[in-house]
């Protein structure tokens, strides 16, 4: 009899398994669009300002995510995975604002634009996660990111359909969430949209 169990695990964790059950399991990998969302409410200061937005967008670090929270199972791309027949090509990526690998002078536009938006210190933030520890890693890891250009953030873990909940509601200041599709086709139907 064969079982079979699909699961995300971390680089870590499917060594450990692979190592406590040797033979009895097989690790596998699989391509998959994921990506890490910050949610901003723009329904509530600062980020009704578009130009808070384009900072936060400049200050990630996308190649230092991948390494960190993925453990470097993955690429930095676009909305089509990296691979896919469909994916930008990885110069044009590169062409999109906040995706260089140098972030020094995104971090200086974002500080301006910080300024500009009337926040030449930054600002404070409640960024609510979905509880469990690879959330949780990626919250801290985003908490950091935005910290560069001043901004404060307050991490609060909820449990998952209490996540849901306050997303759908618009009832965050800012969040912090994974998504993922399992097609590498444009045209796969997303199994829900949050407005």
């Amino acid at each position: 009899m064969m079982t079979m169990h699909a699961n995300g695990f971390t680089p870590t964790e499917a060594a450990l398994v692979q190592k406590e059950l040797g033979a009895k399991v097989v690790v596998a990998r699989a391509p998959v669009a994921a990506w890490w969302t910050f949610y901003m409410n723009m329904g509530r200061k600062p980020w009704d300002d578009i130009r808070v937005r384009k900072a936060v967008s400049l200050a990630l670090n996308r190649d230092r995510a991948v390494e960190v929270v993925e453990e470097a199972w993955g690429a930095v791309g676009g909305i089509m995975p990296p691979g896919s027949a469909y994916a930008l090509p990885a110069d044009e990526v590169r062409g999109i604002p906040g995706f260089k690998k140098d972030k020094a002078a995104d971090i200086a536009e974002a500080k301006r634009l910080l300024t500009e938006a009337g926040y030449p210190t930054g600002f404070e933030t409640l960024t609510t996660y979905r509880g469990g520890r690879i959330y949780e890693d990626a919250a801290v890891f985003m908490r950091d990111q935005l910290g560069q250009i001043g901004i404060k953030a307050k991490l609060q873990p909820l449990e998952t359909a209490q996540l849901f909940d306050t997303l759908l509601k618009r009832t965050y200041d800012s969040a912090h969430f994974k998504d993922a599709i399992t097609s590498r086709a444009p045209d796969y139907p997303m199994s829900y949209f949050l407005s």
